[in-house]
């Protein structure tokens, strides 16, 4: 027992569950194995610290126990060596994450500047009557993928070629787990974002087995490709019957009916909320609420003409 509790051997057990600790969460940080793993990664990295440094003692213990004190002493100048260098790594890497920060900041104050005098699009309420409504809406899988890749025209390309990409969008996750873009290109505007709700959609203006040509800004009309299995389509009617509620756009020429007829008779319903059950070509049948969330009565109205929207519609109560 007096040969693991001579001074120098404290002294080592201290260096070394200070060297094996910080090796432990630096091999953690190398090796990403907290990666993905949200508000769970600090607590695994510092795991990772403990399980080496509790390794590294049982190991000094079990050493010194056939060292002579001279050894013990040169062990302890190896060792504080070790740690110097760890301290060194860990800087390192420290100043070199900050700079990325540093950079991508930049990025992104750029990209706000840039769209400084951009009003973004309402994340709740749709309201463009006179631009094309497009076939649906696209979801980018940001669960799955931590990029969206933009590729060239499918089909103006050399089919013996693969499609070139011409940007991306890259996903990444905030300090409490929620979803963030760490990285997108200066003109994206989509139709509805808001990230704290995991709300991104763009409207879908062509599909085809493989690709989707959606619009990424709103204001310009500017278009791109997608892969279609890059996220999910959502087709007006199954839109509509997602969103929390919907609204004329003009309550004193539009009318919720009986029947989807335009000549059909009106409902005479007290309500507040409507949303939608069931969704046709231009006509669906909805349900009315009160502002107590009570069902007043259903009816039916027409929500497009043609390639004209006549309701509004929010994601959110």
């Amino acid at each position: 027992m007096k040969k693991i509790l001579r001074p120098g051997c404290i002294a080592l057990y201290f260096l070394t569950v200070v060297a094996f600790f910080l090796g432990g969460m630096t091999f953690a940080g190398m090796t990403d194995a907290a990666k993905d793993q949200g508000l769970a990664s600090g607590a695994i990295v510092f795991m990772y610290g403990v399980y080496f440094a509790a390794a590294g003692l049982t190991a000094s213990v079990v050493i010194s126990y056939f060292l002579s004190d001279k050894s013990i002493k040169l062990l302890n100048i190896i060792v504080s060596f070790l740690i110097l260098i760890i301290a060194g790594l860990v800087y390192y890497n420290y100043n070199e994450r900050r700079k990325n920060k540093s950079a991508f900041q930049f990025k992104r104050n750029s990209y706000e500047n840039i769209n400084a005098q951009i009003t973004p699009v309402s994340f709740n309420k749709l309201n463009m009557p006179d631009s094309s409504i497009g076939v649906g809406f696209f979801k980018p899988d940001f669960v799955n993928n931590k990029a969206l890749y933009f590729y060239s025209n499918p089909y103006f390309a050399d089919p013996t070629k693969e499609i070139p990409t011409v940007d991306s969008i890259t996903f990444s996750l905030k300090d409490y787990g929620a979803l963030d873009i760490s990285y997108a290109p200066p003109w994206l505007v989509p139709v509805h974002m808001k990230l704290d709700y995991e709300i991104l959609f763009f409207r879908i203006m062509f599909v085809s087995n493989n690709y989707i040509e959606i619009e990424v800004n709103e204001y310009d009309g500017l278009t791109t490709w997608v892969k279609r299995e890059a996220g999910e389509i959502f087709y007006w009617p199954e839109f509509l019957l997602n969103v929390h509620s919907v609204e004329l756009l003009n309550p004193s020429e539009q009318k919720i009916r009986i029947k989807p007829l335009n000549y059909s008779d009106e409902v005479f319903y007290k309500y507040e909320i409507i949303r939608p059950v069931l969704v046709n070509d231009e006509w669906m049948m909805v349900e009315l609420y009160d502002d107590n969330y009570s069902l007043t009565g259903k009816g039916w109205l027409q929500w497009k003409s043609g390639d004209k929207l006549l309701i509004s519609y929010s994601f959110l109560s």
